[in-house]
Order: structure tokens, then C-alpha cells, then sequence
């Protein structure tokens, strides 16, 4: 009897842990990015950067850093986008989508940091070296 109390008692801790898991899991946004270059003609290809909330949470507070500096000060991005036009907090399933204008002399690859907030209380991070990926 003392041994089956103490199964019934760990069982119940184990189903304890994973609803706790189970609500952090839905208090979380998480945010990835990719660089997608779709095929316009031979001698043109556009790229665009796929910001996208992946998690179950509402990301807030959110920041992009490219090669260290402001997403707005990135010239491909700056070109065409303002600080204001970032947005601030990305819903679930939601994605940021802008084009990026490359010239002559600036290479389709870069670090991307993105920092936000979320329900967790935790801050959530996202780094990596995005490189071209094609548009099927």
C-alpha cells in the first residue's frame, strides 16, 4: 500500500509539471526569420524578410537588429522602411513582411537578432546568419 501511495503521489507530480509546462508553453511567442528571394525575370530577383510568430503568445516590445544595428538603419531596409513602420508586437500565426531593395555592392546576407516580450515574463531571442532562400 506504501509503495502504491508513493507511485499515485509521483504520478500526480508528474501530471503537476506538465500542465505548468503546458501554460508557459501558451505564455510564449516565438519569433524566427528567414530571407526570401522570389524570381522576377533573368536579371531581377526581389527579397523580402519573413519575420514571423510561430508561438502560441502575442510577442511585444519587439527588436530587430541587423549586422548589430536598427532593422530601420539596415540601408536595404532603410530604404524603404521607417522606425514606425516595424511593428511593435506580432499576434500569433502573424508575419512581418517587407521587401528589401539590394543594389550593387551590398550582399543578400546579414545577422538578424530579434528580441521581444511575451506572457512568459521571459525574454525572448532569436539569432542566426540569414542567407537567400528561393521562393517556390
Amino acid at each position: 500500500m506504501r509503495v502504491q501511495t508513493e507511485i499515485a503521489r509521483q504520478q500526480l507530480e508528474i501530471i503537476a509539471y506538465q500542465e505548468k509546462d503546458r501554460r508557459k508553453e501558451n505564455d510564449k511567442a516565438y519569433l524566427k526569420a528567414q530571407l526570401v528571394m522570389k524570381y522576377i525575370s533573368e536579371r531581377e530577383n526581389m527579397f523580402i524578410l519573413d519575420v514571423k510568430n510561430v508561438g502560441k503568445a502575442k510577442a511585444r516590445d519587439i527588436r530587430i537588429l541587423i549586422d548589430g544595428k536598427p532593422a530601420y538603419e539596415y540601408p536595404p531596409i532603410g530604404y524603404l522602411i521607417r522606425k514606425k513602420d516595424i511593428p511593435s508586437e506580432l499576434g500569433p500565426g502573424t508575419t512581418w513582411s517587407p521587401q528589401l531593395l539590394y543594389t550593387v555592392g551590398i550582399e543578400a546576407k546579414f545577422d538578424i537578432k530579434i528580441e521581444w516580450q511575451d506572457d512568459s515574463g521571459e525574454l525572448g531571442s532569436f539569432e542566426q546568419r540569414l542567407i537567400p532562400v528561393a521562393s517556390p
